[in-house]
């Protein structure tokens, strides 16, 4: 499913993961006072399985070795003009712990504390939404809108 949304950025593709453990437990990262699932840019000749293994890695510390082509199973869309930004979202099913001395934060992750926490299936979509409404920052806003509408969609 695609939803379409008017909002001014670079062309660009990012990836993101709904990681779930045999706990019924989703990975979130929290960032900013923000909620983030692990992910980020597509870069120039990498493909959506090369992307999501190399930030998921850069994020988490988890080394997947995924055997099968993942697809997405959500795609947002934001749209201005010529402009366009495509989120597509997957899912993952893992028990491979966080290492959190295999990551690779950015500049912007360390400046605002980027961490990671396991939010268990049934208590996910309170907990983004009490994180949206307490946070004074708009983007975050949208950001937990946008996950929460893609939950609605994960393939349980």
């Amino acid at each position: 499913k695609t939803v379409e949304v008017t909002w001014n950025l670079h062309n660009s593709i990012r990836i993101k993961a709904f990681i779930l453990n045999s706990h019924n437990e989703l990975l979130l990262g929290i960032s900013g006072g923000g909620c983030q699932l692990p992910g980020g840019h597509l870069e120039k000749g990498e493909s959506y399985k090369e992307t999501l293994l190399r930030e998921i890695k850069e994020e988490t510390g988890i080394e997947l070795n995924l055997q099968y082509n993942p697809k997405p199973f959500y795609e947002v869309a934001y749209r201005n003009r010529e402009l366009c930004s495509r989120v597509l979202y997957f899912f993952i099913h893992t028990d491979l712990s966080p290492d959190l001395n295999n990551t690779n934060y950015t500049r912007a992750e360390l400046e605002n504390n980027f961490t990671l926490r396991y939010i268990p299936l049934n208590d996910f979509e309170n907990y983004v939404n009490t994180n949206k409404f307490e946070t004074q920052i708009p983007i975050n806003k949208v950001i937990d809108d946008e996950i929460l509408e893609a939950f609605k969609h994960l393939p349980l």
